[in-house]
């Protein structure tokens, strides 16, 4: 069966041969009667054109080579937040680039607590307190001179104008890393907040008389805070949704 399939190739290949050397032999035959002129501006066309398709060819497999490659990126917004023990290492900001509001946040924080990871949370709970407009308030100012929301500003007592009073450049230890710390809170976005926006409330059990729970956290569970942190919580407990 082999040698039947390739005597019948064999075969093939003899006609094919005697078909292209008759066609050779037409087209001189046709060539000899045309005139010499002719005969080179045929062979320069064909020469030409077949210059000019390699060419083409070559043109588009180079674009087809070089054509760039469209890819899509998902760009992560880099973030300069700081946390935890980087916080205690926050550099002094120029006076001049505090605004009242944040200074009123500094100090509504700086009131409560001197320690930095402490102070970052609640400047959290006081930005939510903004941005709900809870009790009407919608200023830093607002909220944090708030009746009876902040034991250090109650009206009348000496540490309301102590407190009241600091300014952006003031010298108080830990003071200036509270403005740092409150720019930063007032100025990130919101994929930093530690907790719900409805997050507004905190108490210490060390600071009440006898540790006793104030009435609007009876019952309440604290909330725990979306990334890792060391709190105290007899030094702070903090909770969502206290009307």
């Amino acid at each position: 069966m082999r040698q039947n399939v390739t005597n019948k190739d064999h075969n093939t290949m003899e006609r094919l041969q005697e078909l292209a050397l008759g066609a050779w032999t037409f087209i001189l035959d046709q060539l000899r009667q045309v005139k010499p002129a002719a005969i080179a501006i045929v062979l320069f066309l064909a020469v030409a054109f077949t210059f000019a398709v390699k060419g083409d060819s070559k043109r588009q497999g180079l674009a087809t080579a070089t054509l760039p490659v469209k890819t899509e990126t998902v760009e992560t917004p880099a973030t300069d937040y700081k946390v935890g023990q980087e916080l205690e290492r926050m550099e002094p900001l120029p006076p001049q680039a505090i605004d009242s509001e944040t200074l009123w946040l500094a100090r509504g924080i700086y009131s409560e607590t001197k320690r930095p990871q402490e102070q970052e949370l609640v400047a959290w709970t006081i930005r939510n307190r903004v941005e709900t407009r809870y009790r009407g308030n919608d200023s830093y100012r607002e909220a944090v001179l708030d009746p009876y929301q902040y034991s250090a500003f109650i009206e009348g007592t000496p540490t309301r104008a102590h407190y009241a009073n600091l300014q952006a450049d003031s010298q108080e230890p830990g003071f200036q890393t509270a403005v740092a710390i409150a720019k930063q809170v007032k100025e990130a976005p919101d994929s930093m907040r530690p907790f719900s926006k409805t997050t507004r409330h905190f108490y210490s059990e060390q600071s009440m008389v006898g540790g006793k729970t104030p009435e609007w956290a009876v019952g309440k569970k604290p909330v725990t805070p979306k990334r890792p942190i060391q709190l105290d919580a007899k030094r702070f407990r903090f909770y969502e949704n206290i009307g």
